[in-house]
């Protein structure tokens, strides 16, 4: 029975421009889940406004923040981006595809294809499950997920 693999990877950068350019590859057809997202310490911020949100945390890298956006294409495997600001200046990006356990072998493929897009080396495939917001914390999180590493 199909369900959803999550899969994640820990980036040292978190600009607008750069998550932007990781959702316009994976999903460029996207709404946010939320209707609006939560600006801590500054009210004249639109939270509804998807590209300020992003704004925000690139100039605010000690915030933390985790955004779930929904893949408009319901013909893709890959059903929604995670962009997991953390609370020490890292990003872990993500996305959740249709799957199954005990076949990885499509979600492998996407997964090998981010992993050398962002150009990073601590990633995970794991079940529902959303990721921590400290990148001390995630590596943590990657290790016990090993037998998924890549």
């Amino acid at each position: 029975m199909p369900e959803l693999i999550d899969q994640y990877f820990l980036v040292d950068r978190r600009d607008a421009l750069f998550v932007t350019q990781f959702l316009d590859r994976y999903l460029p057809e996207r709404e946010p889940t939320s209707a609006d997202y939560f600006i801590p310490s500054i009210n004249n911020i639109d939270g509804k406004d998807i590209e300020i949100v992003l704004k925000f945390y690139e100039h605010y890298p000690n915030e933390k923040e985790i955004i779930y956006l929904t893949n408009l294409d319901v013909n893709s495997l890959i059903t929604h981006a995670i962009l997991s600001y953390t609370d020490d200046a890292k990003m872990v990006l993500g996305i959740s595809a249709i799957g199954n356990y005990h076949d990885l072998r499509e979600n492998l493929r996407i997964h090998y294809d981010i992993k050398s897009f962002l150009n990073t080396t601590i990633t995970c495939m794991t079940v529902e499950t959303p990721p921590p917001t400290n990148s001390i914390e995630f590596i943590e999180f990657a290790k016990l997920r090993s037998r998924f590493e890549t």
